[in-house]
Formats: C-alpha cells, sequence, structure tokens
C-alpha cells in the first residue's frame, strides 16, 4: 500500500507549462543526447547531487523534479519532445508546501540544444 501526501501545490504563475514528465539532465543523459561525453558540462543530476550533499543526503534521495517553464509535448507516437519555450521572460510561479521541503533549484542552459534556437535565456 502507498501513502500519499501532498508535496506542494503551485497556486500562482505566469509563463504556461511545466513538465513533470521529462526529467532532469545528468552528465550519462546529455552523453547520449548529444553524441559525445559531456564530464564539463553542468547538468542538472550533478547539481543536485552536490546540493543534497551539504544536507547529509545523497543520489538516493533526489526525487522527481518539476521542469518549470518547460514546453515538452508527447508527439503522435508518444515519444516527448523538447520545444521552444513558451515563457516569456520575467515569469514567475508560486507554490505553496505542504510539509517541510527542502527546495533545490539548477539552472543549467542547454548550450547544445535546439531549444530557443541554440540561445539559452
Amino acid at each position: 500500500m502507498w501513502l500519499v501526501r501532498e508535496h506542494s501545490t503551485i497556486i500562482a504563475g505566469t509563463g504556461g507549462r511545466h513538465d513533470t514528465r521529462a526529467g532532469c539532465c545528468s552528465c550519462e543523459s546529455n552523453a547520449v543526447r548529444l553524441g559525445h561525453p559531456t564530464p564539463d558540462l553542468h547538468a542538472c543530476r550533478e547539481n543536485f547531487i552536490l546540493e543534497l550533499g551539504g544536507h547529509g543526503m545523497a543520489k538516493r534521495d533526489i526525487v522527481p523534479n518539476v521542469n518549470f517553464f518547460r514546453n515538452v509535448p508527447t508527439g503522435a507516437d508518444d515519444e516527448l519532445a523538447g520545444v521552444d519555450g513558451i515563457a516569456a521572460p520575467g515569469g514567475s510561479v508560486g507554490l505553496r508546501a505542504a510539509m517541510d521541503v527542502l527546495c533545490v533549484l539548477s539552472n543549467c542552459p542547454p548550450l547544445n540544444n535546439p531549444c530557443n534556437g541554440f540561445r539559452p535565456s
């Protein structure tokens, strides 16, 4: 039996879509996607692990993430597609936590990603 507890709720926001399916990037997934090793590029999973370590946690403590302002539609073949964003600069998200929460943010603009015409914003 699963115990389901509310963690947090989006209560306000601008900018359209937020993705909960695609997960976060990692050095490994970037290497597969880009076709070459990426150990020197920042990646969200490694950023999360680094920050959690400062709080006595490890990679096993990472929970599914939310990609705010990320437009990831599902195609006819059920493949996820990262496409240009629809959010304008200055967008915001308001969250309400239902319990004590450690919120870790990672912003690693995908320099080699065609989203936004190869111009991370």
